[in-house]
């Protein structure tokens, strides 16, 4: 494997900072230099084998990386370095779309002067803020600080929304039965949907879904690449929390809202629509 390519599946590992959309298509540009290394026909087999099958284990946490290579693999079939390019770049256009059309739906969720609820970073999350405020709803946000180490992801969500008219309001952790309170739904990001309907997402989602049920909805914004084919394989990461599907109102995707109890029948044509 050339060592700009190791280099950069190594920095997907290690990243914390980005979310799982923006690694997958980090995942698919690092495979389309793979196979722009290319060399003869069976180097090049070698190479992107290689990368697509460390790729998918980078970021157990995160099926979206996992979906983007194995998908990669699907759509490149063993062929030439072109065909290979070509398929990273479907790729890429595909999952843009399905972001975009998700975050479209997660948008017409907001009414005009709601407050949002939030917790760790998203950029689903910050994309459906914008999109909402864009058509002319006035929101206020409540972002969880969302401690994990010494980094506070709630302020990332702040400064990610810093150029905008949105009102953000940092809340310390401990405070999230008060801050279900002052709002009117919970908008989170996904790292995974599992098949059995429970999501997988930065902590502090669990102790927001567990003090939202009954109050209010806790909605999650899951493009259809962030589904995983098969149940969870081995422990999270740290700093990723598991939520039982009996705390998720809905799973925001490209194609409309599904409950959760819709997951294992759905996903495959989520994946392939």
């Amino acid at each position: 494997m050339h060592p700009l390519v190791r280099a950069r599946i190594a920095a997907i590992r290690a990243d914390r900072q980005r979310g799982a959309g923006e690694l997958a298509q980090e995942a698919l540009r690092t495979l389309r230099l793979a196979a722009e290394q290319g060399g003869n026909d069976e180097a090049l087999q070698r190479t992107l084998r290689e990368a697509a099958q460390a790729l998918m284990t980078a970021r157990p946490s995160m099926a979206a990386v996992t979906n983007a290579a194995r998908w990669f693999l699907r759509e490149w079939g063993d062929g030439t370095a072109a065909r290979a390019v070509a398929a990273c770049d479907a790729l890429l256009e595909r999952t843009a779309t399905a972001s975009h059309g998700a975050g479209v739906r997660a948008a017409g969720l907001l009414r005009d002067g709601a407050t949002v609820l939030t917790c760790s970073y998203s950029t689903a999350v910050t994309r459906a803020l914008r999109l909402a405020w864009g058509r002319g709803c006035r929101l206020s946000v409540l972002a969880l600080e969302s401690w994990h180490g010494d980094v506070a992801y709630g302020a990332r969500l702040k400064e990610a929304l810093a150029g905008d008219p949105i009102a953000v309001r940092l809340v310390p952790d401990a405070q999230v039965t008060e801050a279900v309170g002052w709002a009117e739904l919970a908008l989170v990001g996904a790292d995974q949907v599992l098949p059995d309907g429970s999501l997988v997402n930065g902590t502090p989602t669990l102790a927001l879904a567990r003090a939202a049920r009954r109050r209010i909805p806790l909605y999650s914004i899951a493009e259809s690449f962030k589904f995983a084919e098969v149940a969870l394989q081995e422990p999270l990461e740290p700093g990723f929390d598991l939520v039982p599907a009996e705390l998720v109102t809905g799973y925001v995707t490209e194609k409309g809202i599904l409950p959760p109890t819709a997951v294992a029948q759905t996903q495959r044509g989520l994946r392939e629509g």
